[in-house]
């Protein structure tokens, strides 16, 4: 669950500072030196909803008369902003701050200015003196937060969130974005702790009850979860209690349930599309993707340019195996829309996974990064479909030149050391898993692939062991994770704790092959008719592994692959 720091946009902050303030108030700190000035200033007011363009003129026109005037100036700044000439704006706003270099609302649209031109380090700055110059409002605390968390200085976005609940304890926003950030995190207690704060202060704050249901649903309590979207799911401004609710149901095996309760819906708001977009879904979930299609087609017919029914629809079509529809729901999708990034990788993943078609996947994932080659999704899907063709060093290419652009991301280091681990490239290997748990020290596959490899190989057990603990820890029912411990307890001669260790992996992946191959090859060492069943299984799973066939063999049980057997 992600959500945003803040809900507000920094550039209509930027247009609205300032705003409220009236001339009259401004001429109480310093008069205006002449009837044109006030003129003009006074036409400009009266011009900047219907033409900001004329009134930028008559702000210009005073200024020529009065230079120095700290409201013409900022005046003159909002409107260059608001028609999106942001550096000019910021000149303004800057010649008003010297002549009044103490005034909050000055700064804290210099502070907005320099946000919405990406220029982070100098709006942190200037919003670091809004806060020293007014401590009393929540506001500053909350807008240097965002700020601080757009620069990834989570400790100070935290502590400036920390200290603006200290000072204002009777406001909830503080409580409510530490509790957005402890859940960005994944620390669910610290997050339910805040949300449930947030309400203690203001019980009717939807958005930390809904905050606090989500993070519910990660806690796995569901019916604490659903409580709470149930009590919000009339709310107009709170649509999203719907889809959780229907998740939670839909968790709990409640599908029935919940197609009666959107029924039910539909019944009360009949033409509420969205109901019959979240209906689809609930079949779609059943499997029964026919009946999902027969749903949603007469309101994806009414509404030919709704982006999210007509993509939902094509997926519907995937599962029914209709693709060319699906082509041509995704390629007048993409001619709709401005930036279709993501919609051209969904369609590279169509022709990749569905059609196998790689140069078709290829040039929509090219497509995608010529909408935005800094975007790390394109790197991610190129390299996958390079891999998936066995294409090992053109995807190591393609995860290369992702790091290029992205050097802090650990996937594409991990998906980087697993396709040089297919070019027989150990050391770059060993070096890029490094690289990824660097980056993220709970990155569980990583540490998993890094510790399995060496426990294969038989080598630095001690080590291997040490990373596939850690593993578990951010995943500790993950049986994949488990048989690579157990894996290697098998190497390092520890074969109790191999055996239990490997038990365990089979219950919680019990179609997984290779986990049945390596408890036969402990059970080999103590009892052989449980290793003679636990290689037939993995082969049932896997009839393909020829090396289990030659270990059948030389273990004396005899051929596989004869049914007398």
């Amino acid at each position: 669950m992600r959500r945003d720091l803040l809900t507000f946009c920094l550039l209509s902050v930027a247009l609205s500072v300032s705003a409220c303030t009236s001339l009259v108030k401004t001429s109480q700190t310093r008069a205006l030196p002449s009837q044109t000035a006030y003129y003009h200033a006074v036409v400009g007011m009266k011009q900047e909803a219907a033409d900001p363009q004329a009134a930028l003129l008559s702000y210009q026109a005073a200024l020529k008369e009065d230079p120095d005037a700290p409201f013409l100036l900022r005046r003159a700044a909002t409107l260059l902003a608001r028609t999106k000439r942001v550096p000019e704006a910021i000149i303004y706003a800057k010649h008003a701050l010297l002549r009044a270099p103490n005034d909050i609302e000055t700064l804290s649209l210099l502070a907005n200015l320099h946000a919405v031109a990406q220029e982070i380090d100098a709006a942190i700055a200037t919003y670091e003196r809004v806060l020293k110059l007014s401590p009393e409002e929540i506001h500053p605390y909350l807008t240097l937060a965002q700020l601080y968390g757009m620069s990834g200085k989570r400790d100070a976005m935290e502590a400036t969130l920390s200290a603006g609940a200290a000072a204002h304890p009777h406001s909830p926003h503080a409580y409510y974005y530490l509790a957005g950030a402890a859940a960005e995190r994944k620390e669910w207690e610290k997050a339910a702790s805040y949300y449930q704060q947030a309400l203690d202060v203001d019980p009717s704050l939807h958005p930390a009850r809904l905050g606090l249901a989500q993070v519910y649903e990660q806690q796995d309590k569901l019916a604490e979860a659903e409580a709470i979207y149930r009590a919000l799911i009339d709310s107009p401004k709170q649509p999203e209690a719907l889809s959780g609710l229907l998740r939670v149901l839909a968790r709990g095996d409640q599908l029935d349930e919940a197609l009666t309760l959107l029924e039910t819906l539909q019944k009360a708001s009949p033409s509420d599309e969205t109901i019959r977009l979240q209906t689809a879904m609930v079949w779609a979930e059943k499997k029964d993707y026919p009946r999902a299609i027969e749903t949603l087609l007469p309101a994806a017919t009414a509404h030919p340019d709704d982006t999210r029914m007509q993509v939902y629809l094509a997926s519907l079509y995937v599962e029914t195996a209709a693709f060319d529809k699906a082509i041509g729901l995704y390629e007048a999708a993409i001619k709709r829309e401005k930036r279709p990034y993501d919609l051209r990788l969904r369609l590279g993943a169509l022709y990749a996974d569905e059609l196998k078609q790689t140069d078709r996947a290829l040039a929509e994932g090219d497509a995608a990064l010529a909408l935005d080659p800094a975007r790390p999704d394109a790197y991610l899907f190129k390299g996958a479909v390079l891999f998936e063709a066995e294409r090992y060093e053109e995807a190591a290419q393609a995860y290369s030149e992702g790091i290029a652009k992205n050097p802090e991301m650990a996937d594409l280091r991990f998906h980087l050391g697993v396709a040089y681990d297919k070019l027989n490239r150990f050391d770059d290997l060993v070096a890029a898993m490094h690289k990824a748990i660097a980056l993220d020290a709970q990155h569980a596959v990583a540490l998993n692939y890094l510790g399995y490899t060496y426990a294969d190989l038989g080598i630095r057990l001690d080590e291997a062991i040490d990373l596939i603990q850690r593993a578990l820890v951010v995943r500790p029912d993950d049986g994949y994770i488990v048989d690579s411990l157990g894996w290697a307890y098998y190497k390092m001669g520890r074969l109790n704790e191999a055996m239990t260790t490997l038990q365990r992996a089979a219950t919680l992946a019990p179609e997984d092959a290779a986990i049945h191959e390596h408890l036969g090859d402990v059970y080999l060492q103590s009892n052989p008719e449980r290793a003679k069943a636990a290689w037939r299984r993995a082969l049932h799973l896997d009839p393909t592994n020829v090396k289990l066939v030659a270990k059948f063999k030389t273990a004396g049980f005899g051929d596989p692959t004869q049914t007398s057997e």
